[in-house]
């Protein structure tokens, strides 16, 4: 097998990649040409050393990140926009609070439904005396179920 050819197989023989045959071929040229020994051992140190590498995590916004510190577009985030997770919180007890404290102001203002007129306490009382026990001595529906007069 020629130098050219064994070089451009290389990388798939350190894998162990190829086919038998050619794999044999490989490992037949190498071992008996010196400049292909020697490539053969540099290619197998540079990918012994990349198989040790740990993969990166890839972050979605890096290559943003990247060109923008290039080109120097980089802009400083505002003060507020760190204290706007701090001050969301507050300003939701504060409504909560100023909501109640106006609810509770307003049912205190209303005027309260406890007028009643001459008319609506006899009516009371009649209703009263007809329906409850112990307010008359006239026959209502509490002493004729009581009673056993029938």
């Amino acid at each position: 097998m020629e130098c050219h050819n064994v070089k451009n197989q290389l990388v798939d023989f350190f894998y162990k990649e190829l086919e038998k045959d050619s794999f044999m071929e490989v490992q037949n040229h190498v071992s008996t040409c010196a400049e292909c020994s020697i490539i053969y051992g540099n290619i197998s140190k540079v990918l012994s050393a990349a198989d040790d590498v740990k993969v990166a995590q890839t972050d979605a916004f890096y290559n943003t990140r990247l060109f923008a510190k290039l080109e120097g577009t980089t802009h400083a985030t505002p003060y507020w926009m760190f204290q706007k997770k701090l001050l969301r919180p507050v300003l939701l007890v504060s409504m909560a609070a100023l909501g109640i404290f106006v609810g509770v102001t307003i049912g205190n203002t209303l005027p309260e439904k406890t007028t009643t007129t001459e008319n609506g306490n006899v009516i009371i009382a009649t209703l009263a005396s007809e329906y409850y026990v112990g307010t008359s001595n006239e026959d209502n529906l509490e002493n004729y179920y009581l009673t056993d007069k029938k």
